[in-house]
């Protein structure tokens, strides 16, 4: 005779006293809270830098995400990020490296018109940061250099653009999405 199981446990149901829904409920509530936390310190490297009052010789962040939009959040972050460092060291060279799906958003066929991300990248581009998107892996959506935003540069590999800024003595950030630190 086979084993009878309660329907609750078929169906995957489960009832959750109040003492749970109250630990679930203010779990949640810290994880959003060290979200804002998160938020607040997503700048960290670059108050290190500042803080350490001795000009690096150059910084490199990267980007590799594989998310839609990434650059709703990176382009903002990037943006604070560049005046912080160019109030402390004014002639400092700054690169972004990308070699996730977000290069995908920097493609002249998905910003038309420009998107108000793109908008604040293509300032930045003006005023001397320097973009690479990775070539390798924009062939795998057919795009070459004539298919990007006229700020950024295509090169074979991102990561070996990235490695040439370090070895020139470059500081190396990672660009994070805020919820996603710590």
């Amino acid at each position: 005779m086979p084993k009878e199981y309660p329907l609750e446990l078929i169906r995957g149901e489960k009832d959750i006293s109040i003492k749970q829904f109250w630990l679930i409920l203010l779990t949640l509530m810290a994880l959003a809270l060290s979200s804002l936390q998160a938020a607040d310190n997503e700048l960290d490297a670059v108050k290190t830098l500042i803080s350490a009052n001795l000009e690096p010789d150059g910084i490199v962040f990267e980007i590799i995400t594989w998310e839609d939009n990434s650059w709703d959040w990176a382009a903002p972050m990037l943006q604070t990020a560049v005046q912080q460092l160019r109030t402390q060291y004014p002639g400092i060279e700054i690169a972004v490296v990308s070699h996730g799906n977000e290069l995908f958003e920097l493609a002249l066929k998905n910003n038309n018109p420009l998107k108000p991300s793109m908008q604040i990248l293509q300032t930045l581009g003006d005023e001397q940061v320097e973009f690479y998107v990775s070539g390798d892996y924009a062939k795998y959506k057919y795009l070459s250099t004539r298919d990007f935003l006229p700020f950024v540069d295509v090169v074979p590999s991102g990561t070996a653009q990235l490695q040439d800024y370090i070895k020139l003595g470059f500081s190396h950030i990672l660009l994070e999405r805020p919820h996603a630190a710590n």
